[in-house]
């Protein structure tokens, strides 16, 4: 009776283990199961740690795999997985890759991997060393894995080479592109450094940037969405609370601008202060100017500036170091997106002060 229960315990054991490479060699998406084992926790891999997954704005792609009696397969590796892979934490972008040799039964399965440019002779290859740009290295050696580090951008295809050891005609082979990244867009007064405060006087305006900077590459990239947001900053919006007493005299909203509206603030009365214009046969369209609340609307949408908000406003203004933060969200086609904050504040000879009331010397006149 023992026997046949331990008969019984190794056949099921057997039936599992045989179940369990049966999937792994029927694994229908190669490179999912790669992703999987690269984002598993480092205390069972003891390689790789989880990460959330690379931005997508821009980077090197490793696609067109052919094949002559081996497949490659490649997985992206994500950023915090870079320094147990071998990886500089510099580059930009990263991959795993995997070559799998037919049949399974092969007696020698090493291989050499090698890149080169596809034409290293056109006008951007010619004289660059790929090392610059590309770095391949294999696990081992006659390893069938290797990891592929992109340094830096690239304007020409990079061909991967894996051949099997005494058998030059087994091969593979898969072409890396860069996908272009979107570095910076410009306009307004915005010139995509963050690094300094912005002025705002009335030569310039607050507008969605329009002018997009890409780096070099092999693969397009176009601009799919952007957004603005214009907010006050914490220290105007204390001097506000200092110089106005009504809620209603300060109320400077936050104001937001999509890609397909061309709305742009000025330092004028059309601009920084209108009431929701331009105004037109269907009535006042748009955002509100940023200050509106200095402003009154009269005779069908015309409007005023009103002299003594705008001059307490004026010494807010003047009063603080930054005045508005903005930010500019901007997303591609291809899911990449790039944040940038600004810091602006307006200029000391934009804004002059408001004459607020008149008086003649004498109460009557006589003749």
């Amino acid at each position: 009776m023992a026997k046949k229960i331990l008969g019984s315990v190794i056949s099921f054991f057997l039936c599992a283990i045989i179940a369990f490479v049966s999937c792994y060699f029927a694994i229908p998406d190669f490179n999912a199961w790669v992703n999987d084992i690269v984002n598993r926790d480092k205390n069972e891999q003891g390689d790789v740690i989880p990460d959330i997954p690379n931005d997508n704005n821009g980077g090197a792609i490793v696609s067109g795999s052919e094949n002559s009696g081996i497949k490659l397969y490649s997985a992206e590796i994500p950023f915090s997985a870079y320094e147990v892979n071998g990886i500089s934490p510099l580059a930009d972008t990263a991959f795993v890759l995997t070559a799998s040799i037919a049949p399974v039964d092969a007696d020698n399965k090493q291989v050499d991997y090698s890149i080169a440019w596809k034409n290293p002779s056109s006008d951007w290859a010619n004289g660059k060393n790929i090392q610059d740009y590309l770095a391949l290295a294999q696990s081992a050696d006659g390893a069938l894995t290797a990891t592929l580090a992109c340094s830096q951008a690239f304007g020409e295809q990079a061909i991967i080479t894996v051949v099997a050891r005494g058998a030059e005609s087994v091969k593979a082979t898969a072409t890396v592109d860069y996908r272009k990244k979107l570095i910076n867009a410009t306009g307004g007064i915005f010139n995509g450094d963050i690094s300094t405060t912005k002025t705002w006087d009335k030569s310039s305006s607050i507008k969605i940037p329009s002018n997009y900077n890409w780096s070099v590459g092999t693969v397009e990239d176009t601009v799919k969405s952007s957004h603005m947001s214009v907010s006050v900053s914490s220290d105007l919006k204390n001097s506000l609370t200092s110089n106005f007493t009504s809620s209603s005299d300060r109320n400077i909203f936050m104001q937001t601008v999509d890609y397909n509206k061309s709305i742009s603030w000025t330092l004028d009365n059309d601009g920084m202060f209108n009431s929701g214009g331009p105004y037109n046969s269907t009535g006042l369209e748009g955002p509100a100017g940023i200050l509106s609340f200095c402003t009154d609307l009269y005779d069908y949408g015309e409007q005023e500036i009103i002299s003594s908000k705008y001059n307490k406003l004026r010494t807010c203004l003047l009063s603080c170091a930054i005045d508005f933060v903005i930010v500019v969200s901007i997303e591609t086609t291809n899911g990449g997106t790039i944040d940038a904050t600004y810091k602006v504040n307006v200029l000391d000879s934009s804004l002059a002060i408001l004459p607020s009331g008149i008086t003649l010397d004498n109460s009557s006149i006589v003749f």
